[in-house]
């Protein structure tokens, strides 16, 4: 910010504001929540409707079997993350962070009197994940955030590589918070989700949000998925913070979840065309578009 103040040119990579507009199809759906006064209070955790469509989204496509009872709407990703630190993290625990990071990370465990233990992705690829993770483990050491897609740096984690993840933290009895925001904007490789594989959903805290997906930043629309002692941590932080998310947004989610379209697949094609014309035009050796 001081940079851009005193007049330079300053590339944000870290931001996640998709250029494309929210779709008709949400748009219209909170439209019709209004007219039809879908406005009172929901249910702390979520209107009951979006969260079993949640569910089923979860056990469809990421392959979490999770139940409609295991799902948490949130105010955007980011009260995800702030709630499952806060459900995992004691003071002077120490969480290992795959770095570079999404910058409010330290943060956020610093709220929780925790510490972030910073390993590079970059050395964790070359020399093993499992050798370089337990080079920074320590007896304090409570979690892993497990960032994938990566931002700010677009590294996209393989199966394999979540199973070595997955079979490191039940081996240190270690939780998972895997910020799984970038989900559908991946270009080489697929999307894997970590609680999927066995034995990792009961102690995984997976964070996601239409922030990108759906280009729904500025209406603060996330989701988690967690099982049991979670869950209670996740209740009792949106209750006692936001007491739940806006009732007609959540009506809206639900026609994203609900309404059958190809808009996903489009917007990922017009992704990778951006990215394409980024590394042709502008010389950028990895040019993930924000």
């Amino acid at each position: 910010m001081k940079l851009r103040a005193e007049g330079a040119t300053v590339y944000q990579f870290e931001g996640g504001e998709p250029y494309l507009n929210t779709p008709d199809f949400v748009k219209e759906a909170m439209v019709r929540a209004l007219e039809e006064n879908k406005t009172r209070y929901a249910p702390s955790s979520g209107v009951p409707e979006l969260r079993a469509a949640i569910a089923d989204k979860l056990r469809s496509k990421n392959n979490i079997p999770a139940q409609a009872g295991e799902v948490m709407v949130m105010n955007g990703g980011m009260q995800g993350l702030f709630g499952a630190f806060q459900s995992v993290v004691n003071p002077g625990d120490e969480v290992l962070v795959f770095s570079p990071f999404w910058t409010p990370i330290k943060d956020l465990l610093a709220y929780s009197q925790g510490r972030a233990v910073l390993v590079s992705t970059n050395e964790a690829r070359a020399q093993g994940l499992e050798t370089t993770l337990a080079r920074y483990t320590t007896d304090r050491t409570k979690a892993i955030y497990y960032n994938t897609p990566q931002n700010p740096s677009g590294v996209v984690f393989t199966k394999d590589e979540a199973q070595v993840v997955a079979r490191f933290a039940q081996q240190r009895d270690l939780i998972v918070i895997a910020d799984e925001a970038y989900e559908d904007l991946v270009y080489d490789g697929e999307h894997f989700s970590i609680a999927s594989l066995p034995g990792m959903f009961e102690r995984t805290i997976t964070v996601f949000t239409l922030s990108k997906s759906y280009a729904m930043t500025g209406w603060r629309l996330g989701y988690t998925a967690a099982a049991e002692p979670w869950m209670t941590g996740l209740r009792k932080t949106t209750l006692y913070s936001s007491n739940g998310v806006s009732t007609p947004t959540q009506w809206a989610a639900l026609a994203a979840f609900t309404t059958e379209t190809d808009m996903l697949e489009t917007n990922a094609r017009t992704w990778s065309a951006l990215r394409e014309t980024c590394r042709r035009f502008l010389c950028f050796p990895r040019c993930v578009p924000y």
